[in-house]
């Protein structure tokens, strides 16, 4: 019995596979053929990038310019990431931009958003081509969270640390010797308190004669005033003589 073979089906399937084949064949290198249209930049980050992959979108204005080629370890250090990504080459993107990972709503599609730094100069050369990768409000947010939590938890544990049995005995015994100082400086203004009403009382009295106790220091600083006065005059003599003869004052008359 002959079978009934359709050749004209088989020949649209195979179409239709060689077409389908070319069409994943060009899907794949379309980055490839887009080189001419597109310029590679690299960001280089320490932090995770977990809401991101290869495909990932980049959108400026809401407008989508590239998309992210490539994510790996920067070549000789595993601890920085580095992300290609592939630009437009009609959006001019300036030096020190920078690229947020944001997404459309909190259950949305992630993507990058480029912002543009206005001061800086167009990158023109592919060793400038390096953007920085920032956080969005939300991940800023949450890492201000986290400094705050880690800052209570420090608290927490200090005040721990301060109410320990010891460390409360040992206030208690702060407490109690400065009670004590504060008794015996009291007790100490009281009696200077006492001193100063005392030594008043005493010279409305006139226990202290002011006239006889000034009187001897007076007439000292007058004989020492004196006695200075003379010692200049006496220089002024001898500077006078050594003007007028300096050999015979100082080596004496000449034989």
């Amino acid at each position: 019995m002959e079978r009934n073979i359709n050749y004209v089906l088989i020949g649209v399937i195979f179409c239709v596979l060689t077409i389908a084949m070319i069409a994943f064949i060009f899907w794949v290198g379309r980055f490839g053929i887009d080189d001419r249209r597109v310029k590679i930049y690299h960001i280089y980050t320490k932090d995770e990038v977990g809401a991101i992959g290869t495909n990932t979108p980049i959108k400026y204005k809401g407008i989508s310019v590239g998309s992210v080629v490539g994510m790996g370890f920067k070549k000789d250090d595993i601890d920085i990431v580095q992300i290609d990504i592939a630009i437009n080459k009609k959006i001019p993107v300036r030096e020190g931009s920078e690229l947020i990972i944001d997404s459309d709503g909190f259950v949305g599609m992630s993507y990058l958003k480029l912002k543009q730094n206005e001061k800086g100069k167009i990158i023109e050369n592919e060793e400038d081509a390096t953007l920085f990768l920032a956080k969005n409000a939300i991940g800023k947010l949450l890492e201000n969270a986290q400094g705050m939590t880690t800052d209570i938890q420090d608290i927490v544990s200090n005040v721990k640390n301060i109410t320990d049995s010891k460390n409360i005995e040992d206030i208690r015994n702060m407490l109690v010797s400065l009670e004590d100082t504060k008794q015996n400086l009291d007790k100490t203004l009281q009696n200077a308190d006492k001193l100063l009403r005392d030594l008043d009382k005493a010279l409305l009295r006139g226990d202290f004669n002011i006239k006889d106790i000034l009187t001897p220091i007076i007439n000292r600083s007058g004989y020492s005033l004196q006695t200075l006065n003379t010692l200049l005059e006496k220089m002024s003599l001898f500077m006078d003589r050594v003007e007028r003869d300096p050999y015979e004052t100082l080596l004496g008359k000449r034989n």
